[in-house]
């Protein structure tokens, strides 16, 4: 396994980062050219505590209760409090 990783590691170097400019690597740690989560996706979650989710507008609020145990689909933008007070977890 070890000699297979130190083949795949020389042929990456041969063909493409032989090939990088200097200067290339620079700009990887650019903050734009880091990835951020999108916070509107939706997850998977359960409820281990009694929670209430606002699924509504900013003019029109739609909060719903839950109870610990319950399953649920929700974006994580409207969950993200939950889960950093261990209400929710998140299931795969």
């Amino acid at each position: 396994m070890k000699q297979y990783g130190m083949l795949l590691e020389r042929h990456l170097h041969r063909t493409v980062l032989d090939h990088f400019p200097q200067d290339a690597w620079k700009k990887l740690d650019a903050p734009e050219m880091i990835d951020k989560p999108n916070l509107e996706t939706y997850v998977f979650v359960k409820a281990l505590d009694d929670v209430a989710i606002d699924n509504g507008t900013k003019d029109v609020p739609d909060i719903q209760h839950h109870e610990g145990g319950t399953c649920l689909i929700v974006r994580y933008s409207r969950v993200r409090d939950l889960f950093l007070q261990d209400k929710l977890e998140l299931l795969l």
